[in-house]
């Protein structure tokens, strides 16, 4: 058996399974919201091989760099980040 019930103020949900454990959710009002929480609460970012093997470009998403999330945190890649954002295609950074 599992459930869920809306909080009073309507902004979580608490839901309840059927191994006995219990969460509570927030509900975001607009999709932004959910991009940014999710961008907070990443740990790290994929690899340019985990990229090479998704139907995704080769360069990172900028935000990985941007907030310095595993492998992008190196200082290789904030130069990288200021030439694409002034219209250039710099060559990607050599991964350490």
């Amino acid at each position: 058996m599992s459930s869920a019930a809306f909080s009073p103020d309507g902004k979580r949900i608490v839901t309840v399974s059927a191994d006995k454990t219990a969460r509570l959710w927030k509900i975001f009002e607009k999709p932004q919201e959910l991009v940014v929480h999710g961008k907070a609460a990443a740990p790290r970012c994929p690899t340019a091989e985990q990229l090479a093997d998704l139907p995704l470009p080769l360069e990172p998403p900028l935000w990985c760099i941007d907030k310095e999330k595993w492998p992008y945190q190196t200082h290789a890649w904030k130069p990288w980040l200021s030439e694409k954002r002034a219209g250039r295609s710099p060559p990607l950074p050599q991964a350490p």
